[in-house]
């Protein structure tokens, strides 16, 4: 994966793949409700916020009801319900702040990774964590649940993650970075193994429009189409149809899919424009190219990045405390190849785009 998010963002997906190796067990609850606070959703990394969830399990369906409380940026606060059924490969999302709603294809046999610490835990991510370097903590309670504690290394820092002895499952999940500072990522507060109501996982009325892409249990992947109804992280408009420019995928390329860089070369015309109107954003960011600070550089709404490196990294910073950053392989469809960085009206959601060809590939409009 080549895109990364704000600083906490980097730590959360580093955790998601290494939490410890849990022991074995004959069988995973199919049925339960929990309650927990989590940073590891993708709201939570754009907007900073805690993510008050309730997880309701039956069988092969799955309700998550997500909450944010409102905050300055976002005064009506965040209200989603997820519904998943594993068996039509449906994912349902409902804004209900803006009363919005759209399903998704899902790919994944398990729960999103984000969202269920029970069900996203399977035998395939067992194997995978069983190459995290750990070692016990001793044993304490998180909220009446006895849970062993194991500490794992990771680049981050040591991420200390408590296991329920009994369900064997996590509990609650922290880090703590290299200057000794110890942040919770995820805390169950409460949790019933109780079937829950059949009513809960009915799709909600009138929630027929695809939306484009795919859903897994590692996060969403859309593409560039000229509309696309997203998953919009903390702007409070889950399913809104974000304006993004008006090209087919002939003409721009997500950089998530390529990792290559081109064997040719060219200089790279660096743009972060408005995903609504694809206005250029022409100040109060902080541009960071390779760790260096290229701000000034950044003119009328445009970083020239001459000779471009095959590969380079970019961090994007606001002056309201939002940051984007990504690792880049160079691609050249001219010698001067138009590199974007769309972003949502209030900031938050983003997308890059290299620009192969159309009316964005100049570097003005």
């Amino acid at each position: 994966m080549r895109r990364k998010k704000p600083s906490l963002t980097a730590a959360a997906f580093i955790l998601m793949f290494a939490v410890p190796c849990l022991p074995e067990q004959l069988s995973v609850p199919s049925s339960y409700t929990l309650t927990l606070v989590t940073r590891l959703t993708e709201v939570s990394m754009f907007s900073g916020r805690e993510s008050n969830l309730r997880i309701y399990r039956r069988g092969s369906k799955e309700l998550v009801e997500l909450r944010i409380d409102p905050w300055p940026a976002n005064e009506k606060g965040i209200h989603f319900k997820y519904l998943f059924d594993f068996e039509s490969h449906k994912a349902y999302t409902h804004d209900l702040v803006n009363n919005t709603c759209s399903w998704m294809l899902y790919v994944s046999e398990r729960a999103p990774v984000a969202y269920d610490p029970i069900t996203s835990i399977d035998a395939q991510a067992r194997a995978e964590m069983a190459r995290a370097k750990e070692h016990s903590a001793g044993t304490e309670e998180v909220h009446g649940i006895a849970a062993t504690v194991i500490e794992t290394d990771s680049p981050e820092g040591a991420i200390r993650t408590w296991i329920a002895q009994k369900e064997n499952y996590p509990v609650k999940m922290a880090i703590r970075n290299n200057g000794g500072v110890l942040t919770t990522l995820m805390e169950v507060t409460q949790v019933d193994f109780n079937p829950p109501a059949a009513s809960l996982f009915v799709p909600p009325v009138g929630c027929s429009t695809q939306a484009q892409g795919e859903w897994s249990d590692t996060g969403m992947k859309a593409h560039a189409d000229a509309l696309v109804s997203v998953q919009v992280s903390a702007s409070g408009s889950n399913q809104t149809a974000l304006q993004q420019p008006t090209a087919n995928a002939d003409e721009m390329i997500d950089i998530m899919d390529v990792t290559t860089p081109s064997k040719a070369t060219c200089s790279v015309l660096f743009r972060v424009v408005r995903a609504d109107t694809m206005e250029p954003v022409p100040d109060g960011l902080q541009i960071l190219l390779d760790d260096r600070d290229v701000s000034s550089e950044y003119r009328s709404g445009v970083l020239r990045i001459s000779n471009a490196p095959e590969n380079f990294s970019l961090r994007v910073d606001s002056n309201d405390g939002n940051g984007w950053s990504s690792d880049l392989s160079r691609q050249c469809y001219r010698p001067e190849t138009v590199l974007l960085l769309s972003v949502s009206p209030d900031l938050f959601e983003t997308r890059w785009y290299w620009v192969k060809s159309g009316k964005y590939a100049a570097a003005e409009e």
